[in-house]
């Protein structure tokens, strides 16, 4: 079986494509079963069903939980994999539910499933440590009872993807970034109507629809300005208005006015949004123009060079987007200098994938700077 793996480097990326997508992101789990049978098997297991045995796992963290009827308690089964960028990133939102209801009955499973073997797991749950507090089993492979009775059985086709049982019955399957404490409370204290909830997520569904309807065209047709206008109608509080003006803005290449919408992102203007989200998302596609360096010189502030003692994967990520900032904020010099510095400090990065990305990303960016003394998008170097 072929499994997808996803360069650390290419998390780089992600920020603009879930801002094109809009949604949740989440990565195609692979698929070797004929049609006719996965058609089957996405009818054997669904909300309602008693929870199948929770056996064939290997346990890398915690455990054994071999029952999930315990009484009083809920149990969040959370599906993910180390080359998948959407199950790392909301590993610290479960992390957090599993901190404040941990006591109070929610048991959170980690399960690293699509995987050949349970080392690269082992590895990144170690290093995770208390980041990811709650226990952890590896699927135990493709053939392994987990495989069959759970993942084939609900016809899971990307992850991350959780599964959540009370009373040894499925309460629901969904994407864990869904998952919120109104949610989890009422699941501990019995109000959860399965019912009412799968009819409020079809309303959301269709309400989502009807919401793409009307922006992808636009979005896809170029039309910017529309884009723009359309987002501006939209409730002040809706996360997707800020997300649709960076993707606009940016695909604009008016940086004079995402460097206005930075300013109002920094006063708190647009909720759960930061510079660096703001900063990061620019960085894929800024280039120079009328604008950009002002907003390179502003920006440096955010990928400003952290303590040596910090993990090097971030360092040379954030490096990796300082350098450009310092190319279009006119300093070549101290560019060429980090890029330099960044690969010799490359053997400290544990993750050989990653490395061997960020060795190219960073051969190509020197080269280009020599060359032709450009700086091009981090992610058009990385697709080259």
């Amino acid at each position: 079986m072929k499994l997808k793996k996803n360069a650390t480097i290419a998390c780089l990326a992600m920020g603009m494509a879930s801002l094109n997508t809009l949604a949740y992101a989440q990565a195609e789990a692979p698929a070797e079963a004929p049609a006719e049978e996965a058609a089957e098997a996405k009818q054997s297991l669904k909300v309602g069903d008693k929870a199948p045995a929770f056996e064939g796992v290997e346990w890398l963290k915690g455990g054994p939980i071999e029952k999930l009827d315990e009484k009083g308690k809920v149990y969040l089964i959370e599906c993910w994999a180390t080359w998948c960028g959407p199950c790392i990133q909301v590993i610290p939102h479960v992390n957090d539910l599993h901190k404040k209801y941990g006591s109070k009955g929610l048991v959170v499973i980690g399960v690293d499933v699509f995987e050949e073997s349970s080392d690269a797991a082992k590895a990144f749950v170690e290093k995770q440590g208390d980041k990811m507090s709650y226990p952890v089993a590896y699927w135990g492979g493709e053939d392994a009872a987990f495989s069959k009775n759970w993942l084939n059985a609900a016809g899971v086709e990307g992850i991350p993807h959780s599964f959540i049982v009370k009373d040894g019955v499925i309460q629901l399957m969904t994407h864990p970034a869904g998952i919120d404490e109104k949610l989890i409370e009422s699941l501990l204290d019995g109000s959860f109507d399965a019912a009412k909830y799968a009819a409020e997520q079809e309303a959301e569904q269709k309400a989502e629809e009807e919401f793409r309807a009307k922006l992808m065209p636009l979005m896809q047709a170029g039309e910017w300005d529309k884009v723009i206008e359309f987002a501006k109608t939209l409730k002040e509080d809706d996360t997707r208005k800020p997300q649709i003006i960076i993707a606009a803005l940016t695909n604009k290449k008016d940086w004079k006015a995402l460097l206005e919408f930075r300013k109002e992102t920094a006063a708190e203007k647009y909720k759960d949004f930061t510079t660096e989200y703001v900063d990061t998302a620019a960085m894929l596609q800024l280039e120079a123009g009328e604008g950009s360096e002002e907003y390179a010189k502003t920006a440096l502030e955010t990928f400003k060079a952290t303590p040596e003692d910090a993990d090097q994967l971030k360092r040379t990520e954030d490096g990796v987007l300082r350098s450009r900032l310092r190319f279009l904020a006119g300093d070549k010099e101290a560019a060429v200098k980090e890029l330099e510095e960044l690969k010799g400090a490359l053997d400290k990065i544990e993750d050989e994938n990653a490395k061997a990305q960020f060795g190219k990303l960073i051969d190509k960016a020197l080269a280009k700077i020599k060359d032709d003394s450009s700086f091009p998008p981090v992610y058009s170097l990385f697709n080259e």
